[in-house]
């Protein structure tokens, strides 16, 4: 046969108080309240770093600020005695990183004569600068990137110590999918990329809306 009982919910556990078990006699003498939660009845439970006070009529207040007690809705449970083990309620955080890894390539001809200075900014956030004459970079930067729409913007202008054009020099920044094969990165999707050569005096930029999975 099935008894209502009042249940109550504990930080780290469930805790069951079987109402039945409690004589009438014992219901009219005294209340049990922790928090101010009544929890008359409730058997086997240990509580420290508490505050305990009895009023005029004999009724138990204990303050228990480290503990939260909740009163759940009541219902209908058997007689076989609560399990012992704990029944801990966690919560799975949404992870937003993403699935594939991004990396920041360059490549030059001459670079230190292309007199260029650049910025790399994802989502309004300035991630990278550098110049043309420091050759070759090579950097994961996946960590600026989140799940959805990433708007990526780089920019480039010439250094203020610019002496005059030079044609045959460039310098190429790729941004793309890629994968580290054997202590080298190879970019296997070009997602945005900007060139700039020496005779380039003209501020350029270039922006691409990145749909991360």
């Amino acid at each position: 046969m099935k008894k209502t009982m009042n249940l109550f919910l504990l930080i780290f556990a469930i805790i069951v108080v079987d109402s039945g078990l409690i004589n009438a006699s014992d219901k009219e003498n005294f209340k049990v309240y922790i928090n101010n939660v009544d929890v008359t009845g409730l058997k086997n439970q240990e509580f420290k770093g508490c505050t305990v006070k009895f009023d005029e009529n004999g009724n138990i207040y204990i303050d228990a600020p480290q503990y939260k007690i909740k009163r759940l809705d009541a219902q209908e449970v058997d007689n076989s005695p609560p399990p012992s083990t704990a029944i801990v309620k966690t919560e799975k955080k949404s992870d937003t990183t993403p699935q594939k890894k991004y990396f920041l390539v360059t490549e030059e001809n001459d670079g230190k004569k292309v007199w260029d200075k650049y910025s790399i900014i994802i989502n309004g956030n300035p991630v990278k600068t550098f110049k043309s004459s420091e050759g070759v970079i090579l950097e994961d930067i996946s960590k600026n990137f989140s799940q959805g729409s990433n708007q990526v913007i780089l920019t480039a202008s010439k250094d203020s110590n610019f002496p005059g054009s030079t044609k045959n020099s460039w310098y190429k920044i790729i941004i793309g999918e890629g994968h580290e094969e054997n202590k080298k990165i190879v970019i296997d999707k070009t997602l945005i990329q900007l060139t700039r050569f020496g005779s380039d005096t003209e501020p350029a930029s270039k922006s691409a809306n990145i749909v991360v999975k």
